[in-house]
């Protein structure tokens, strides 16, 4: 046998063998991983992942994703003497949607 030290109190109880805490998965190395549909939220439990979530996630996805192609086409169709400038805006606008993208989640 292995041993490992817990994470937390909350990952392994105090029981038998193999006893792991709510939601949390007992063949995972020292009880680390939360089980399927689960996820680690802040305080180091493990919360049910709700559909609500997920789909306003693809939903923010989606809207940032149109908003970034009719970007694209509105300065790929400017004129050619301001198109460095576009070029240069557009790219601006991507990485501040991907850093607002990574804050979100």
């Amino acid at each position: 046998f292995d041993v490992y030290r817990c994470q937390s109190d909350e990952a392994c109880p105090e029981g038998l063998y193999g006893t792991c805490g709510p939601n949390r998965d007992p063949s995972s190395i020292a009880c680390g991983e939360c089980l399927d549909n689960y996820f680690l939220d802040r305080s180091g439990n493990c919360a049910v992942c709700s559909r609500v979530e997920a789909s306003l996630l693809s939903m923010a996805f989606l809207i940032i994703g149109l908003i970034c192609l009719v970007c694209l086409a509105f300065y790929a169709n400017r004129e050619l003497a301001t198109q460095p400038k576009a070029v240069t805006v557009l790219i601006t606008t991507l990485g501040t949607a991907v850093a607002a993208l990574q804050m979100m989640s």
